[in-house]
C-alpha cells in the first residue's frame, strides 16, 4: 500500500460514520442535480451585491455590519498573486510538496489534489488549514491581502500565535461542503473565492434550528454532511424562504462573502474550490463576542482585555461594561483545537512594545487571576 492509500485508510479508519456513508447515495452520478446548485437563485432570496470601487467603508458599515447583513462584495481580490497560485495547476506547482492539514492529518497537496480528482464519495474530505504562517506554507500569506474593509480586528491587538483559530486556507472536490453552523465566539466572517464556485445559504440567527431542519424532510445524514441537507432539506427551505428569511447565492471566483455573527450558514461545493477566510472582531460585534470569549475562553479573555486597555482603550471601556458577565471556568483546550497560552508572557522580542506594558501591570495580579478557574 503507498503512503497515500495508507494515509487515507488511516483517516477513514478516524472517520467511520463518514466512511460509512462513503457514496452510498452514489451523488457521483448525479450530474444534473449537481448542475441545479450552479443556477441563479430566486431574485427575492438572493444575496445584495455591491462592487467595494463605488462605495467607501462607512458605506458598508453603516448599511451591512452595523445592520448584519450578509452581502457579497466584488473588486476586493483582484489583484490576489492568489488568483494565478491557486488553480490546480498552481497548487500542484507551488505548493504539491507541503502537507496540509485533511481530516485531523497531514497531507501532501499533490496528494490530496489526486485525491479530489478520483473520489467518489457522496462528501468527500475537505482541506481545512488554519496554520498558514507555518514553513512551508507561509507564502499563502502572501497570496492575498485582507481586504481594508476588514483590517481593523480587535483580536488582532494580540499576536497572531496566540488568539483562536481565525484564518482557514479551504480546498474542496465537488460535493464537499460545511454542514450548517455559527461561527466560534460571535464572529463575523469574510471568505474569499479565488477557483471554483461556492452554493450558501444563511438564516438570521433567531431562526430556530430545527427550523431548516425540518422532521418531514430530513435525513440523519443531512445533519452531519452538507450535501445531505442540500439534497434533503434545502428545496422545502426554499419553498418557506419568506417564513425562513432565508438568504441563499452562488458564489464565483474574484467574489467575497461577509457573513455577520451568528448568521447561520450552510455550503456546497459543486466543482472543485480554492477559497480563504477570516473571522474577526469589529466595534460593531465587540460586546457580543466579549461576552462569549468572558464565558468559554475565560484566561484568554483576561489578557485581551489587559491588552485593550492599552492598545484601545476605549473598547476596553466596552468591555467594563460586561463585567457582571462572570468568567467561564474553561481555561485550556477548545473545541477548534486552540489550546490557551499565557498571551501576555510569551510574547516575542518583536512584540516589544504596549503589549508588554499590559503584562508588566499584570504581574501582581497574575497569581488571583491563574487561581479563578
Amino acid at each position: 500500500m503507498t503512503p497515500y492509500k495508507h494515509l487515507l485508510t488511516r483517516i477513514y479508519a478516524k472517520n467511520k460514520n463518514k466512511h460509512n456513508r462513503g457514496h452510498k447515495r452514489k451523488f457521483y452520478k448525479k450530474k444534473k442535480w449537481m448542475k441545479k446548485m450552479l443556477k441563479p437563485v430566486a431574485e427575492e432570496n438572493n444575496i445584495e451585491y455591491i462592487n467595494i470601487n463605488d462605495h467607501d467603508g462607512h458605506y458598508f458599515r453603516k448599511m451591512f455590519e452595523k445592520a448584519e447583513k450578509p452581502v457579497m462584495l466584488t473588486g476586493a481580490c483582484d489583484d490576489w498573486p492568489a488568483s494565478k497560485k491557486w488553480s490546480k495547476d498552481g497548487l500542484m506547482k507551488y505548493y504539491g510538496d507541503k502537507m496540509f492539514k485533511v481530516a485531523g492529518e497531514q497531507m501532501y497537496m499533490r496528494d490530496y489534489l489526486k485525491y479530489c480528482k478520483r473520489t467518489r464519495d457522496d462528501s468527500p474530505l475537505y482541506l481545512f488549514e488554519e496554520a498558514l504562517d507555518q514553513a512551508g506554507r507561509d507564502g499563502l500569506i502572501d497570496d492575498y491581502t485582507v481586504p481594508e474593509l476588514f483590517k481593523y480586528d480587535y483580536y488582532g491587538a494580540v499576536p497572531n500565535s496566540v488568539r483562536p483559530p481565525f484564518r482557514w486556507f479551504i480546498v474542496g472536490p465537488e460535493r464537499s461542503g460545511s454542514t450548517i453552523h455559527q461561527d466560534p465566539l460571535g464572529t463575523s466572517a469574510w471568505n474569499a473565492l479565488i477557483e471554483g464556485h461556492k452554493k450558501w445559504v444563511m438564516f438570521p440567527a433567531h431562526i430556530p434550528r430545527e427550523k431548516f431542519y425540518p422532521k418531514k424532510y430530513k435525513s440523519k445524514d443531512a445533519y452531519h454532511e452538507a450535501i445531505y441537507w442540500f439534497h434533503d432539506c434545502y428545496p422545502y427551505c426554499v419553498k418557506h424562504a419568506k417564513e425562513l428569511e432565508m438568504i441563499e447565492c452562488v458564489q464565483k471566483p474574484g467574489e467575497v462573502i461577509f457573513v455577520p455573527g451568528d448568521w447561520w450558514h450552510g455550503v456546497f461545493n459543486p466543482d472543485f474550490t480554492v477559497a480563504v477566510t477570516q473571522n474577526f472582531v469589529s466595534k460593531y460585534n465587540f460586546k457580543r463576542v466579549f461576552a462569549r470569549t468572558k464565558r468559554e475562553r475565560a484566561r484568554f479573555c483576561q489578557r485581551w482585555k489587559k491588552v485593550l486597555d492599552y492598545v484601545e482603550p476605549d473598547v476596553a471601556l466596552k468591555a467594563n461594561e460586561l463585567d457582571h458577565i462572570p468568567y467561564g471556568r474553561r481555561w485550556s483546550e477548545s473545541d477548534s483545537g486552540w489550546t490557551d497560552i499565557d498571551a501576555l508572557s510569551t510574547l516575542s522580542t518583536s512584540d516589544i512594545g504596549l503589549y508588554d506594558l499590559a503584562a508588566s501591570s499584570s504581574s501582581s495580579s497574575s497569581s488571583s487571576s491563574s487561581s479563578s478557574s
